[in-house]
Parts: structure tokens; C-alpha cells; sequence
């Protein structure tokens, strides 16, 4: 480095990093064995199935897959929200198109807001834990608001299921 000269520190972008990632990544046909090492910050699988009630946001952490009742699938990573630690941040990925998300989960209700510009609320998703599952499925609506962020929009709500990515426990 020349004398004179001002270092400037580079941001770091967990979530572009991890949608190098996500480009790569196919669904396989059928599932594998969770035998991939956990995600920093994910507590460790002890094999005992987490209560839909007791699951937080730190136990959705990580890569998940969400097909939409007309077919449509896209991926989803959720990560530890900067601010808020007992929330999500995270995004959706749609045929190349992102949209950030952030939200809760509690009591086996998971709440997220979806933002297509990172300002104003495009759509709102509420699911529910699958009981049967152990926090690794959700089931809920999708409902898209009008262009002001402010209401509900004319389309239908729409279906889906999450699915955590298998290797992501």
C-alpha cells in the first residue's frame, strides 16, 4: 500500500455469498440423509424432534425450499436478522429475481414480511409448523399487497410449503 493512500473496508454480504451458493443448487428427486455439517450459528441435531412451540428463529436458519400450490418452486435462506435477534432476515429467490424477507416465529406460527425493493412490504407470508415434522416443514399463504405496501392486493392469496433443504438441520 502506497503512503498517503486510505484503506477502505469492503462490506460484508453473507446473503450474496450464499446465493453463489443457491445458483449451483439443485433439488435432487429424492431426499437425502441430514449429514452435512450444521450452519454456524444452528444449534447441533440431537435427533430429538423440536416442538412446533418451541421452535425460535435460530432453528430456522439456513437453506429451505418453498413450493407454491400452482407449482412454482424457489429457494429461501433464512439467517439471524442484524438487529433483532430473536428474528429472521433472509431471502427469496425466484427464477433469478430476489426479494428480502424478514420476520418471526412463534408458537409454531412463522410471519414474514417479503419486500421487492427493500422499502416497502410486497407481500406478507403467515405458516404454521407441520406438527409431524419437527420445525423442518411449514405450511401457509402468501399474500401479495397493492403497490403502496398498504393493503392487500387483487391477486389471490397463494398456497406453499417450506421445506427445509435436506443437509441444513
Amino acid at each position: 500500500m502506497k503512503a498517503g493512500r486510505a484503506t477502505v473496508a469492503r462490506p460484508r454480504f453473507a446473503l450474496l455469498g450464499m446465493w453463489v451458493v443457491l445458483g449451483a443448487l439443485t433439488w435432487p428427486a429424492t431426499a437425502q440423509a441430514d449429514t452435512a455439517r450444521t450452519p454456524a450459528g444452528m444449534p447441533a441435531s440431537t435427533g430429538a424432534c423440536t416442538a412446533a412451540s418451541d421452535l425460535k428463529a435460530l432453528h430456522l436458519y439456513g437453506l429451505w425450499r418453498v413450493q407454491f400450490d400452482d407449482g412454482e418452486v424457489s429457494s429461501v435462506l433464512f439467517e439471524r436478522h442484524p438487529q433483532y435477534a430473536d428474528s429472521l432476515r433472509g431471502a427469496v429467490n425466484r427464477g433469478g429475481r430476489q426479494s428480502l424477507l424478514s420476520g418471526d416465529v412463534d408458537d409454531g406460527e412463522l410471519v414474514l414480511d417479503e419486500s421487492d425493493d427493500g422499502q416497502r412490504i410486497s407481500a406478507v407470508w403467515t405458516a404454521q409448523a407441520t406438527p409431524s415434522q419437527c420445525g423442518r416443514e411449514f405450511t401457509g399463504q402468501r399474500r401479495a399487497s397493492d403497490a403502496r405496501g398498504t393493503g392487500p392486493a387483487s391477486p389471490a392469496p397463494r398456497r406453499f410449503v417450506l421445506r427445509r433443504v435436506p443437509g441444513w438441520n
